[in-house]
């Protein structure tokens, strides 16, 4: 699978994805013991990915027509 971002594997930059590539299930666990409840989780996962609310909120209700 081609990407044109880069992508950092086992701390080498590759430009594409190995096809031998393992990622073992518990890489995709979320320790939810460290969230407080769903909004906090929310809260979080929006931060992490830079996410601009404002911006989704104006596209949103753009494509509802208000």
């Amino acid at each position: 699978m081609e990407i044109s971002a880069h992508i950092r594997v086992l701390d080498e930059w590759q430009d594409t994805i190995p096809e031998d590539l393992y990622i073992p299930p518990a890489a995709f666990e979320i320790l939810l013991e460290h969230f407080e409840g769903p909004l906090d989780f929310l809260i979080y996962l929006i931060q992490k990915n830079g996410f601009d609310l404002l911006a989704m909120k104006r596209m949103t209700a753009r494509s509802l027509g208000r």
